[in-house]
């Protein structure tokens, strides 16, 4: 059994004991209320709040709503915590009882009960609610997911709750409303990550947390988002600590798996740290390629010119049977037993595929030899 139910029960004794009669708890769903009771012929109703923070406004709303609902003559609340200033105002002209747990088990009578609660609620003065500013705050907390940080609202809504409450911390304590914690634990931002990757499908870089986080990213610093995706099971996309010579362990190793020197694509593929990590340690992938450790055979790579004059010839050649070029097409064409052009000669001197075809889109000499050649091409196939 909770310690909420508990209370409820303990509640009901001590409710019972100060001279109520017919005493009972609500059925489950209890539509804003925990216990029905009667004294003197009134009928009232008690929410019983079993948290260990103070109740605010929500509460009173609560209990009000159930009054209606129960069609009650008097209705309070039972609290653990406390209440806070803008409870007790919005549940004086409502003439709604906030009772303090210690006060209520401390009570001889219901005459001294409610004397004790009655001079609280004098010691505070009635909150006016402008309801347009509550609904403005209801929509944007909908759109957002979550209660906004004041520099989430627009201008307009700032100078007014500032205007109608002075400050938003009141405005929120009026509404039953909290900021989250500004300083999550370690478990909530690795629940938020995990949501994330979720909600992706893929590993969140920074922007991402940026844009789908409902934690403000500077909450993220506090613990470091590449310790974060190794303790979630990911590998950092860009982990600075990461040294030289781990990465080139991790590339003999990779080496050895495939029975061959691994391309940038293998590497991004299958290798634990990706192309971008070898390049902001070693300048480029080419520089790392010709370390000693690595060794990679010098003959099997063309010159620059080279490369881009035999992938082009390969692409009228294709295109005579009406077909692009592509990675995957250049991979297959490759896999004879003798490589002419190959996908690891292309990433070796360029970095990647996609900036290899970049350069030469925008290589003007090279296109106009495409051309002459095409015409060549088709001018034989005329003749023949």
């Amino acid at each position: 059994m909770n310690e909420g139910i508990l209370f409820e029960q303990r509640c009901i004794e001590k409710l019972k004991q100060l001279g109520f009669n017919k005493v009972q708890a609500t059925p489950i769903t209890d539509y804003g209320a925990d216990i029905v009771a009667y004294y003197n012929g009134a009928k009232y109703i008690f929410q019983c709040k079993y948290w260990s923070h103070k109740q605010g406004v929500s509460a009173v709303q609560e209990v009000l709503a159930a009054k209606q609902f129960y069609q009650a003559d008097r209705c309070a609340v039972i609290s653990h915590a406390g209440y806070t200033d803008q409870a007790y105002k919005l549940a004086k002209p409502n003439f709604i009882l906030l009772i303090n747990e210690e006060v209520l088990f401390q009570a001889n009578d219901i005459g001294s009960l409610f004397v004790d609660e009655l001079a609280n609620m004098q010691s505070v003065k009635p909150i006016t609610h402008d309801y347009d500013i509550i609904k403005e705050f209801e929509l944007i907390k909908h759109r957002l997911g979550y209660v906004p940080t004041l520099s989430e609202l627009d201008k307009t809504l700032r100078y007014k709750i500032n205007k109608q409450y002075q400050n938003y911390s009141s405005f929120l304590s009026s509404i039953g409303e909290r900021l989250k914690n500004s300083r999550p634990t370690e478990d909530q931002l690795k629940d938020e990550y995990l949501r994330i990757r979720k909600l992706l499908g893929r590993t969140p870089r920074a922007t991402d947390i940026k844009n789908n986080s409902t934690i403000p990213y500077n909450s993220f610093h506090q613990y470091p988002l590449t310790k974060l995706q190794k303790e979630c099971g990911d590998t950092p996309l860009c982990d600075r600590s990461v040294t030289k010579e781990e990465l080139i362990e991790e590339y003999l190793n990779l080496k050895q798996q495939l029975g061959h020197f691994p391309s940038g694509t293998e590497i991004d593929k299958f290798g634990k740290y990706k192309t971008h990590q070898y390049r902001s340690k070693f300048g480029s992938l080419e520089q790392f390629f010709n370390l000693p450790q690595i060794n990679m055979p010098q003959r099997h790579f063309l010159a620059i010119p080279e490369i881009e004059i035999i992938f082009t010839l390969l692409t009228l050649c294709l295109e005579l049977k009406s077909e692009d070029i592509s990675y995957q097409v250049l991979q297959d064409i490759s896999k004879g037993s003798k490589k002419i052009l190959t996908t690891n000669q292309i990433e070796y001197k360029f970095g990647n595929y996609s900036k290899f075809i970049e350069r030469l889109v925008s290589n003007d000499k090279l296109l106009i030899l495409k051309e002459q050649i095409k015409e060549m091409i088709q001018h034989y196939i005329q003749n023949a």
